[in-house]
């Protein structure tokens, strides 16, 4: 290699190593981090004296204070806020502990506190007022970085999220009003559409409770506990707002005027009244509230439906008879051509003398074609009601006497070629199966 070539390269070497000696003697000697592990109050105050919190989550502002012991929302001391949350927010504030103090720090926005996940202000019952700032989760996810107002020359590590305990929405920190338990109930008024009451010792041939419209329809007394025992079920969805002012009741459509009502009592005294108002546009449930009650909530469009299409032909019963043969004194049977008296009779059983000396009455039951008739009479069932149209000829006529002495009597007309035309005590007039009627007519003509 020419000498000129080797002193070119011991040059650039040389440059190399003085490079290098300058970068090493001019790096950033900037005091390191200093860090201490061990558990570190990061707030000097106990629960109790925390006054208020303000925060920011999910886009929406919060700031509660504390007076007297209550907790209150500041822009509305309406609002029925969780007072067992507010607590456990002081609480989670005031009892804070660092697993690790870094002291030294150059540069908060190393450690994500620049733009912080997270902050929380904190007002002291001496006036004090305390920012605490949560910024990044550490390297080792065994915690988060902390800065706090009172200590801003250094940063704590902490196990858990500073925001969990404050990640909650309007409906979390919102006590929702009580659906009423509904007990006894003896009416139920629902708009225009229905107001039924409940009879407890009924002209029906059971002589039992039942539940009859206005009018005195009979209804059926399944159909409408079920509706009773919806009401009391319900369940609140979204809380639309915890203090809705006049104007926001009318444009929801639930101020007394424009809700569909319904209304719930029971020996005289209202349980509950319910009002269903518009439809929300985004979830396709109903808004509704309390009439005790500012609060609106969003209520399931299925639960509601059934409410708002019950009525008292929509609660009509399908079944005409559900007494048994053995409650019956005494049935009668009148075609044109055949008559027929169903009676319990003695089953030959000789009367006998019980322990205190007086005879029992002989046993009585009815005929095995008591029996087939009143079969086939208690099948019929409606298959729809009519209103305008005139019967037929008459085919059949049942007279019915219960042991309580309650009677009922049913006639069935000609009407087409698929229904014949029932009338009954306490029933609306409706279509039966014409087939079934004409095996009960056979019936009755094999009886005789």
């Amino acid at each position: 290699m020419k000498r000129s070539v080797k002193t070119i390269l011991l040059v650039c070497l040389l440059l190399v190593v003085c490079g290098g000696y300058y970068l090493v003697t001019h790096m950033d000697t900037t005091t390191p981090v200093s860090e201490t592990t061990g558990s570190f109050a990061i707030t000097a105050h106990e629960a109790e004296a925390v006054a208020g919190l303000k925060w920011r989550w999910d886009g929406v502002d919060w700031e509660l204070t504390r007076t007297d012991g209550t907790w209150r929302r500041a822009d509305s001391s309406a609002f029925p806020l969780n007072q067992s949350l507010a607590e456990a927010m002081a609480q989670s504030v005031a009892s804070l502990n660092g697993t690790r103090k870094l002291e030294d720090v150059s540069d908060a926005a190393d450690y994500g506190l620049d733009e912080p996940a997270f902050a929380v202000t904190v007002t002291w019952t001496d006036g004090t007022v305390t920012t605490l700032t949560m910024g990044d989760a550490t390297p080792f996810a065994d915690g988060y970085y902390l800065q706090s107002s009172d200590t801003p020359e250094m940063l704590y590590t902490i196990a858990d999220s500073l925001s969990s305990a404050f990640e909650k929405t309007t409906a979390d920190l919102a006590v929702f009003d009580a659906i009423p338990t509904l007990k006894d109930v003896t009416h139920l008024v629902i708009s225009s559409v229905l107001d039924a009451s409940l009879t407890t010792e009924s002209g029906e041939l059971d002589g039992g409770a039942h539940w009859y419209a206005a009018n005195g329809t009979l209804l059926d007394t399944s159909a409408v506990e079920e509706l009773i025992d919806t009401l009391g079920s319900l369940s609140w969805g979204e809380l639309v707002s915890a203090d809705a002012s006049d104007a926001l009741l009318a444009e929801k459509q639930l101020t007394e005027e424009t809700a569909a009502v319904i209304t719930v009592s029971g020996d005289d005294e209202v349980l509950m009244t319910l009002y269903l108002g518009a439809v929300d546009d985004e979830s396709g449930d109903y808004f509704a509230r309390l009439s005790t009650s500012r609060m609106i909530y969003t209520l399931d469009s299925g639960t509601v439906y059934s409410l708002l299409t019950a009525s008292a032909a929509s609660l009509r019963p399908t079944d005409l008879l559900s007494v048994s043969l053995t409650d019956m004194a005494q049935v009668s049977y009148v075609t044109e051509s055949v008559s027929r008296v169903s009676m319990p009779v003695e089953t030959g059983s000789e009367a006998e003398e019980t322990e205190d000396g007086e005879s029992s009455a002989p046993e009585k039951a009815f005929s095995e074609t008591d029996e087939a008739l009143w079969a086939a009479l208690t099948a019929l069932t409606m298959n729809g009601y009519v209103t305008d149209e005139q019967p037929g000829p008459l085919l059949l006529t049942v007279e019915m006497t219960a042991l309580n002495g309650n009677t009922a009597t049913m006639t069935i007309r000609e009407h087409s070629v698929d229904s014949y035309y029932l009338s009954m005590t306490g029933r609306d007039d409706c279509l039966v199966s014409a087939d079934a009627v004409d095996k009960l007519l056979r019936t009755l003509r094999s009886a005789e």
